[in-house]
Parts: C-alpha cells; structure tokens; sequence
C-alpha cells in the first residue's frame, strides 16, 4: 500500500489519479469532529491493507480544497467524503464507517481494476491468436494459431498441385452435372404429365 498525504505543498499529486490508475481517496478536515471520530477506523484499515499491492490511498487536507485542480473536488459536499477512482469512474463511500466496510470497499477498487487488466491481457492473447490447449499431463500448452493457418496453408497448396486429386475433382464435377440434367428432365416430364391429367379432368366436366 501507498499513502500520499495531499496538502498545499503538493496537489499535482492528486493529478495521478486519471483513466490509467486506481486509488482510494479520503477528503477530511483537520476540526471537524466527524473525521475526528473515523479516524482510528481509518488507521485500522490502512494497518490491515499495509501489505496489499497496487494500493493506493490518498488523504487530502480539506483547508487547501482551493490548491487541488482534480475535477473530483467537486463532488465532495462535506467531510468526511471517501471516495473511489478507477478507470476515470468515481465510486462514493456510503456505508456506516468503520474498518470492515471500508477495507471491503478498498477491495472492491482493487478487484475492478484486476479484472480489467484481466480483460486487457485476454483481448491482447486474442489480437495475437494464441489459444490454449491441454497437454498430456494436463497442464496448459500454448498454441499459435498462426501456425495452424501455416499448416493448414501448406496441406491445401499440396492437395491442389496433386494430379490424380483433379483428375478426381473434374470426375465428381460431371458426375453432379449429369445427375442435375437427369433430374431436370425427371421434373419437367412429371410436369407435362400432370398438365394432362388436368385437362382431361376439365374435358369430363
């Protein structure tokens, strides 16, 4: 875990937070009695999530609000507000505040952001047609697609040039042709002699 403490001397820190990274962020006031009263929960939870990676907490003094330039700023209607940022999202904080919800809610920043990168990393395995398969003792192969066209490419090339493999091909071709003409000539003499019966059945009446 990260803590970065935002004060007058250092608001670009802030600016970290755009549609590239995730992090938790704490807007309070050092008078008022609200956060006064979080903050042993709050210390709780960072002494909890210490060791946790890719975690990012922010604590933004509320008596320099005029010195931050993040547009989140102006959601903040009071303090404490907790807010989190992920991919550009902003997600409040609007459970009772104690350490259990606010560790789960710190959780749940990090589990978004895994599972986007998750998604990142099967799109990038997609763009390279790369695909798993099993082996024999059941663990994960990586298989090129690629090179299963290169295969494929190559068995058809073979299968074309092959003399005997046309020669075949032009036979089945006539076979059909021939088969096609039989049964149009089968449909057009069942045609004619349906047109007979109907006129004879005309004639009786």
């Amino acid at each position: 875990m990260k803590v970065f403490k935002i004060n007058h001397k250092n608001p670009s820190l802030l600016n970290n937070l755009n549609a590239e990274q995730n992090g938790t962020v704490l807007f309070y006031h050092p008078q008022c009695s609200h956060c006064m009263s979080m903050k042993p929960e709050w210390e709780a939870m960072k002494k909890k999530m210490s060791k946790k990676k890719n975690c990012n907490i922010y604590e933004v003094n509320g008596e320099n609000m005029e010195t931050i330039e993040h547009p989140m700023k102006n959601v903040v209607d009071g303090f404490p507000t907790i807010l989190n940022v992920n991919n550009g999202h902003i997600e409040p904080f609007e459970q009772e505040r104690n350490r259990d919800n606010m560790i789960q809610f710190v959780l749940s920043n990090l589990n978004a952001n895994h599972n986007r990168n998750k998604n990142d990393a099967t799109r990038r395995l997609q763009n390279k047609r790369v695909t798993f398969k099993l082996g024999n003792n059941n663990s994960l192969q990586k298989q090129e697609n690629i090179e299963v066209d290169n295969q494929m490419k190559k068995f058809f090339h073979l299968y074309n040039n092959n003399k005997t493999v046309k020669k075949r091909k032009r036979k089945r071709k006539q076979k059909r042709k021939d088969s096609d003409k039989k049964k149009g000539n089968t449909e057009s003499k069942t045609g004619t002699q349906k047109k007979r019966k109907g006129k004879g059945k005309g004639k009786k009446k």
